[in-house]
């Protein structure tokens, strides 16, 4: 048999073959070394691969004893032009922008905690009411008060829609030595008439510069118990029955229904469609403990001589109102829509028997 070694060497020559071999050993040792690197963290490969590795090749860093004399003076010069340089500028005079830290900020169990602790509606109304007296301003209500003019007695008849519910209302008003006594009644169609009334609040209270200055509103539902709102006047404090916690006694407020007569004495006051702000507030109290400011935007008919008081609450759930009411000497409400804004329940609609169309065709 013909070997086959003379042949190779013949074909691709004797440097073809150690070449060949010298690329294979140097392939097992680059495998070897990588797999070491591989086993160690990466700031440890990069120290030894930055610096060990340079530190036995002829390019290893040197002592500044063997630094020449003219490159230490010179670094010396460097030193010293930093170690005098003002503060915030680097050698070459270029601005060095500060570093700002933020305040520091609460853990967010902190933040969660604080975020779900409840806070009574008067506590946070106590506060606002302090934190604008100590900044000397008003809380929502003109120093001067809008004149009023308290309307005669009278007793109104009114039909009732709250959903697929309809009804009748009866809404009484009377004034005698300087005090006031009003009621508001609902009883529906499908109920005997011999029940007791669905709705039934009322208010009774005097009467001061601001107009109506209410002392008692008390609400007693068919089914539940009662609730009343207390307007200290001595003490200045609003405190309700059912709810803990008090409010303080805003000038010119208002409950739930006083509110509705004191539209009457503003209007009856301003019978020409002059005198009246565009945005007339009112700080109204419930019997939850809800007391907030109201604030009503006006609008003037003059087609129709009436006038149209808006409130666009703020918040989700809050009282949303649209209230008609006739100007003239017979003063009177002819149209209420009163209802939660996004809540579940319907609204409220009190429409004028006698005259539901006297300011027009209402939405």
């Amino acid at each position: 048999m013909q070997k086959r070694g003379p042949a190779l060497h013949r074909r691709f020559g004797r440097g073809t073959v150690v070449l060949a071999a010298s690329l294979a050993s140097h392939g097992v040792l680059l495998g070897l070394v990588s797999n070491d690197r591989l086993r160690q963290p990466i700031g440890q490969r990069f120290t030894q691969q930055a610096w060990g590795s340079l530190a036995h090749t002829r390019f290893r860093a040197r002592s500044p004893a063997d630094a020449p004399a003219s490159r230490l003076s010179s670094a010396a010069a460097v030193l010293a032009r930093v170690e005098h340089a003002p503060l915030g500028l680097s050698p070459t005079e270029h601005q060095v922008p500060a570093v700002s830290h933020p305040p520091p900020q609460a853990q967010p169990e902190q933040a969660v905690a604080a975020a779900s602790t409840p806070v009574p509606l008067a506590a946070a109304a106590a506060a606002t009411t302090a934190a604008s007296a100590a900044a000397g301003s008003p809380a929502g209500f003109p120093h001067t008060p809008l004149p009023t003019r308290i309307p005669d007695d009278f007793d109104q008849r009114l039909q009732v829609r709250r959903g697929l519910q309809v009804g009748q209302g009866r809404w009484a008003w009377s004034v005698q030595a300087g005090r006031y006594r009003t009621s508001l009644q609902v009883q529906w169609s499908d109920h005997p008439p011999s029940a007791a009334p669905s709705l039934n609040w009322s208010s009774q209270g005097g009467l001061d510069e601001h107009g109506l200055a209410p002392e008692r509103f008390l609400t007693q539902p068919a089914r539940g118990g009662a609730r009343a709102v207390n307007f200290q006047r001595d003490t200045n404090r609003v405190s309700y029955s059912g709810p803990t916690g008090q409010a303080p006694l805003l000038a010119g407020a208002q409950d739930r229904l006083s509110w509705m007569a004191q539209l009457l004495a503003l209007v009856q006051a301003h019978p020409n469609g002059q005198g009246l702000p565009a945005e007339l507030p009112l700080w109204v109290a419930g019997p939850q403990g809800d007391g907030a400011h109201w604030w009503f935007e006006v609008r003037w008919h003059p087609a129709t001589e009436c006038w149209q008081f808006s409130r666009r609450p703020e918040q989700r759930y809050e009282v949303q109102v649209q209230a008609w009411v006739k100007s003239g000497p017979d003063v009177r409400l002819v149209r209420l829509d009163m209802g939660p804004q996004g809540g579940r329940q319907p609204a409220w609609q009190l429409s004028d028997l006698a005259q539901p169309e006297a300011c027009g065709a209402l939405p």
